[in-house]
């Protein structure tokens, strides 16, 4: 799901004709870009995610890719040939997309060790493997917040503003009149800032 749209833009900045639609598409897609890989997140909208396969590392942690989190319908951990799914008594998941084995239901997993090793191991871990725990689950926003969109609508404002701008001018004085715009660095800190309560840090 895309943050904000072309059709919400043009109206929020009084734009009717469709002249422009080109380069405002254009830096919507690179804006919203941006703002993902800033916070970490494939998409902001809400998906469902089949089956993502991440490394179990004999740690009782999993961190998923996308968030926030509003649902785990299965976990499966890969053993050779087999994989089995696991009961949904022995994880919980928070909203920031940890995945947690939980101590309240079985003690023993499945592991990727040789068959005459033993096919369980005691622990609440996800056992070490490549690619071996597979998580479906559903992460994002059904309503994309509203300072998000701003964000990105400021962040296109500034593209279309900079188009045929030399950027090294950052200020001019004509007689009495002058300006100072504001630098991208300067531009970027403040998004970044406001965007730092949708970024997850581990």
């Amino acid at each position: 799901m895309a943050i904000g749209t072309l059709s919400e833009y043009k109206t929020t900045r009084g734009i009717t004709h469709t002249g422009f639609d080109s380069r405002i598409t254009f830096a919507l897609e690179a804006s919203e870009s941006a703002m993902e890989k800033f916070c970490g997140v494939t998409d902001f909208g809400s998906a469902t995610y089949t089956d993502e396969a991440y490394d179990g590392e004999n740690i009782a942690d999993i961190w998923l890719a996308n968030w926030p989190v509003t649902a785990v319908s299965a976990v499966k951990v890969r053993f050779y040939s087999t994989t089995i799914t696991q009961d949904s008594t022995t994880y919980t998941f928070t909203r920031r997309g940890r995945l947690i084995r939980d101590g309240s239901g079985p003690g023993f997993v499945y592991t990727d060790e040789p068959p005459e090793v033993g096919y369980y191991s005691p622990g609440y871990v996800w056992p070490q493997g490549n690619q071996n725990v597979l998580v479906t689950y559903t992460a994002g926003y059904s309503t994309i917040p509203s300072d998000l969109k701003q964000i990105q609508y400021e962040m296109v404002d500034a593209i279309r503003a900079s188009a045929g701008r030399d950027p090294a001018m950052q200020s001019e004085n004509i007689t009495d009149y002058s300006y100072t715009l504001q630098s991208n660095t300067e531009k970027w800190a403040e998004w970044s800032s406001r965007m730092a309560a949708y970024r997850r840090v581990l």
